[in-house]
């Protein structure tokens, strides 16, 4: 088959580590299939690029010192900050709609799969109506969060997925979003897949580990106040950037615990799996935001369970597809140090729950996650269409 997957962003050249998920699922995919990516044009990069066996296509928007809306943020975040870029939006599908309508016809594409179909779906409009193609709709959650209370955009988001074929969720907290938003009932819950590590027993430090960005979605500020509980044997290092930098810091600094709570920032892939491989104890103290939001997946959970790290998390949103309680790991509340402090500590001092959760959530994620389950999930989508 010649697949066509439409993104907003994808690799820039070998070292970036965006989308990192899709990356491996498109060369699996190319193991077998002819695989294309039609994205946006960032800055001067070529409109025609290679990564191993993937043909990289991008489409220009606009003169080249102004393709920036994508890659480094999400449009809807960069438009938010540089608010001028809001004309170039229709340029922008223009542009994805003619060279998606072009690429199909030119490399003869048997499907196309698009992520993020709000508002990358405004694109497959024209091959919709003027081809047979099947069309593929894969939603991550952050569309609904774009679309927020707006009436408007949710009506959008439901005539969109009229012209999908079919719809895959990554997980079942946004399934169900799907489902409600736009009543639509073909729908396959699909995570993310990543390459599991043959089993092994890793040394493990005296830390506790967190990594993602630092937005409140996060409740990282829970986990830092937790430590007051903690053997003070014990560190917490948290690796990550975001807005809420500053604001942690200072809850640490007020709290005296900043010799006991390191923020390490940006860390590489390679530093990343080695915190994993060390950390005694992961921990995701997600919390529903202001906005209503909450994780809509959380694969770092699942890249702590693949080094043997047991992990810890609330048990909201798509968390609850990876985390199961007593299982594969253990739920702690939502914003209560002092419950997400004696779930550490159940860990710390109770060896045979520590092996045994270890040894359940390797055991699911290598069944649920693994590269090989996702990928043909993703076949068999594509040949029952």
């Amino acid at each position: 088959m010649n697949i066509l997957h439409v993104a907003t962003a994808f690799k820039r050249d070998k070292a970036d580590i965006i989308t990192p998920w899709m990356v491996e699922l498109l060369c699996e995919q190319s193991r077998r299939h002819n695989v294309y990516v039609l994205t946006s044009g960032y800055r001067r990069i070529p409109s025609r690029q290679h990564f191993r066996d993937i043909d990289i296509i991008r489409f220009n928007y606009s003169p080249s010192y102004l393709q920036k809306m994508t890659h480094d943020s999400t449009i809807a975040g960069f438009i938010r900050q540089h608010p001028l870029y809001i004309f170039l939006l229709p340029l922008f599908f223009i542009t994805g709609a003619y060279r998606l309508y072009r690429t199909v016809r030119i490399e003869q594409i048997d499907i196309i799969n698009v992520h993020w179909p709000f508002p990358l779906g405004l694109m497959t409009v024209p091959v919709y109506l003027l081809t047979d193609i099947p069309i593929v709709f894969t939603w991550y959650g952050a569309e609904f969060k774009v679309a927020g209370s707006s009436k408007l955009i949710r009506l959008l988001i439901k005539g969109l997925s009229r012209i999908a074929s079919r719809h895959i969720a990554i997980s079942s907290s946004t399934a169900d979003l799907l489902q409600n938003s736009t009543g639509t009932e073909n729908i396959t819950v699909i995570p993310y897949g990543i390459k599991i590590p043959p089993k092994k027993h890793y040394r493990k430090d005296k830390f506790i580990l967190f990594a993602g960005r630092l937005v409140e979605r996060k409740g990282v500020e829970y986990l830092i106040k937790a430590m007051e509980f903690i053997d003070s044997e014990y560190q917490l290092k948290i690796a990550g950037n975001g807005p809420l930098l500053a604001h942690l810091a200072s809850i640490s600094d007020e709290m005296d615990l900043s010799e006991r709570v390191q923020f390490l920032g940006f860390v590489s892939d390679k530093e990343l799996k080695d915190l994993y491989r060390r950390a005694s104890v992961f921990v995701l103290p997600a919390v529903h935001d202001r906005r209503g939001d909450t994780e809509g997946l959380g694969m770092v959970l699942v890249e702590a369970m693949r080094y043997k790290t047991p992990v810890i998390a609330t048990g909201i949103g798509g968390i609850v597809d990876i985390v199961h309680n007593n299982r594969t790991g253990l739920y702690s509340d939502e914003r209560d140090p002092a419950d997400i402090a004696e779930k550490i500590k159940m860990l710390i001092e109770n060896k045979q729950l520590y092996d045994n959760l270890t040894e359940n959530a390797y055991c699911f994620i290598e069944e649920k996650f693994s590269l090989g389950s996702v990928t043909q999930k993703y076949e068999k989508v594509y040949e029952e269409i």
